[in-house]
């Protein structure tokens, strides 16, 4: 409708001034058909605008609708990539969901394994110092080698040192000393001297475990024997010895000793 009223109002505009040129005393001389045919240039002149601004317009509206259309592509294209978007969000969070369950699993074996590396430790330490001690030697073997017709109290000591494998006995007092924990076995013998008696206890840290004797009856029955043997669980620093009960004396022989003490680890 625009349009249109403004190709009407050139067209008035332009007869306009045609009448007003006629009626101007300052026309130069110029006759009717002077202005008719200049009135006819006008016409094609605002033809040739009007024509124009038609081409301005049409071009115009094909950029304009262009221009949209390439906006309701664009819209669509962003439309259709925000939906991917959307989409891999939600794979991320997804997956990141999975990675925290997956973390918190490891993590949770990671403390299992630690419990296990721990236990496995131990268990090795443990075996190492079963091994230890099931390897290691203990034995010892000591004997007396001159007798005694008056020995009637304490620890029977045995000078003699025949044995001494890990260093638990010693000869000066007479005590093994367990270097260290097990199942050990002792074995002693006191010989009695001539027709005396002699009883001897092994004890354990000062507790008595078993006890020897050697008893004549004075007919013809000389230096008797008096063996003994005990098996004991003892610990580490764990002591044992052999002490007096009762009787008076023992008997030996220097060049092979009959009162002797032994003792080695099972």
């Amino acid at each position: 409708m625009l349009y249109f009223l403004r190709i009407w109002f050139i067209c008035i505009l332009s007869r306009f001034l045609i009448a007003s040129s006629l009626l101007s005393n300052k026309n130069d001389g110029k006759t009717y058909r002077d202005f008719v045919t200049d009135d006819s240039k006008g016409t094609d002149i605002v033809r040739q605008l009007l024509n124009q601004e038609t081409i301005i317009r049409m071009t115009l509206t094909n950029n304009v609708q262009s221009l949209m259309k390439d906006m309701l592509t664009l819209k669509k294209s962003m439309e259709l990539r925000l939906s991917q978007l959307e989409g891999e969000v939600k794979q991320l969070k997804t997956e990141n969901q999975q990675l925290d369950s997956d973390l918190r699993s490891m993590k949770a074996k990671e403390r299992n394994l630690s419990t296990l590396v721990a236990t496995f430790q131990a268990s090795l330490s443990n075996v190492s110092s079963l091994v230890s001690g099931k390897t290691k030697k203990v034995c010892f073997t000591a004997a007396v080698t001159s007798y005694n017709t008056s020995w009637n109290r304490g620890t029977l000591i045995f000078p003699f040192v025949i044995t001494n494998e890990g260093n638990g006995y010693n000869p000066s007092n007479g005590i093994f000393t367990a270097p260290t924990d097990g199942m050990y076995v002792f074995f002693v013998n006191v010989q009695s001297y001539s027709t005396q008696q002699i009883h001897a206890d092994i004890v354990l840290n000062g507790s008595t475990k078993v006890r020897t004797l050697a008893y004549s009856t004075g007919t013809g029955d000389y230096y008797d024997a008096g063996p003994n043997m005990v098996v004991l669980a003892i610990q580490k620093g764990d002591a044992v010895w052999v002490k007096h009960h009762s009787g008076t004396g023992y008997y030996t022989h220097s060049d092979g000793p009959m009162t002797t003490f032994s003792g080695f680890l099972i």
